[in-house]
């Protein structure tokens, strides 16, 4: 009986603190998803392609056709193979959070995953360096 009032009263100690360690880390992921996701949005409003290509993946995946640099994905969005209005108006249409191995999210390799829901699927990915980047486009 003694051995099981220690064990509740020991749970109740250390509970709190591991909610609200991990409620903090949660919070701090949050935090850098929506400066992350601000500064996108403003950077793809602004046509800002020096901050977009800051934001993106180093090795970018182009609608499935393979990856390319930060640098040709922007000049493909240049060009018109997917619009700037396009990729704005799928930034500003919503975000849902990815499922580990979800093909919606093309089996993201990163900690956490989120993507736009439409027109087009805009992949983002936390990094293990801890930051945000957009690392693929779906459709179109």
């Amino acid at each position: 009986m003694k051995r099981t009032l220690l064990y509740i009263s020991l749970l109740l100690l250390i509970e709190p603190v591991a909610f609200a360690q991990s409620r903090g880390t949660k919070g701090a992921t949050d935090q850098s998803w929506q400066q992350f996701y601000t500064a996108f949005r403003t950077a793809v409003r602004k046509r800002d392609r020096i901050t977009l290509k800051q934001l993106m993946s180093t090795n970018f995946e182009w609608a499935a056709d393979g990856n390319v640099n930060a640098a040709e994905a922007i000049n493909y969005i240049d060009q018109g193979l997917v619009s700037w209005q396009k990729i704005l108006k799928s930034a500003n249409g919503g975000v849902i959070n990815c499922k580990s191995k979800d093909s919606s999210c093309w089996n993201f390799s990163g900690a956490q995953a989120k993507r736009t829901i439409k027109p087009n699927w805009l992949v983002f990915e936390l990094g293990s360096d801890g930051r945000w980047r957009w690392v693929r486009l779906v459709g179109d």
